[in-house]
């Protein structure tokens, strides 16, 4: 997939500045990619799991430091509304 141009999505609109983080358009269109996946089953993300899921692109935390990050959200929402 050479030669892509990215157009932001709805998260890239939402969150510029998370996206100007990556390093082209590729990276940026994998993102949303993931993002979107995710979406339409359902998740509807936070500023903090598009960060993290950036951190995990470029090398800043690993793929199961994201998800450790994502439970304590979750858990901590569950208790809040609880």
């Amino acid at each position: 997939m050479s030669g892509i141009t990215w157009r932001p999505c709805f998260y890239g609109e939402q969150w510029p500045d998370q996206f100007a983080q990556l390093p082209d358009d590729q990276s940026r269109h994998n993102v949303s990619q993931t993002l979107a996946d995710s979406r339409l089953e359902g998740k509807v993300h936070t500023r903090e799991d598009v960060s993290d899921l950036v951190d995990v692109v470029l090398g800043r935390i690993s793929p199961e430091e994201s998800v450790a990050r994502g439970m304590r959200r979750y858990r901590a929402q569950r208790s809040a509304t609880a």
